[in-house]
Formats: C-alpha cells, sequence, structure tokens
C-alpha cells in the first residue's frame, strides 16, 4: 500500500475527502521523517517504535574467503509493538 492508497483507505473509514486525508498522511510523514533525523524515538503504543540505528565498520568474509569490509551506516528501525503483533500472529 502506498500513501495515496493509505489516503484513500482512511477517507473511506473517516467519512472524509481523499484529499484531506492524504494531508495528514504526508504531515504525519514528514514529522515522523523529522524526528528520526533528529535521532528521537517514535513510539505509537500499542503499534510500535521506530528508531534510527547506527552501524559501526565491520569485517567479513565471503564464501569463498574473500575480506569484505562494510562501511559505517544508518538504517531506520522498526520494532512491533504488542498490540500489533497480537493482530498479525492471530491473523496469520
Amino acid at each position: 500500500m502506498n500513501r495515496e492508497q493509505l489516503a484513500r483507505k482512511l477517507a473511506l473509514r473517516l467519512g472524509k475527502k481523499a484529499s484531506d486525508t492524504k494531508v495528514f498522511v504526508e504531515a504525519f510523514c514528514e514529522t515522523l521523517e523529522e524526528a528520526l533525523l533528529k535521532q528521537e524515538r517514535v513510539v505509537l503504543t500499542g503499534f510500535g517504535t521506530f528508531r534510527v540505528i547506527r552501524y559501526k565498520p565491520s569485517e567479513t568474509s565471503s564464501v569463498r574467503g574473500d575480506r569484505i569490509i562494510i562501511d559505517k551506516g544508518v538504517a531506520v528501525h522498526f520494532h512491533a509493538g504488542p498490540k500489533l503483533k497480537n493482530i498479525i500472529n492471530n491473523k496469520a
């Protein structure tokens, strides 16, 4: 599901215009991005937590035994909350 599809589903659920919910979805995403850029954790109780993880450079080897250097980096990590985990586990 992309942003536009999410906005349409929210519009149907809330009885609003898709253009109104699209503004909300965009604002939510921008706010989430801003918080993560500031290294803030974003906790949506019951749903999950978003946070930025920093990776240190590391070294590993390939199947052939070649040395591989992995550069430092960052990634966004999402940890599902208990309520979301329960919903997914019971529907799967």
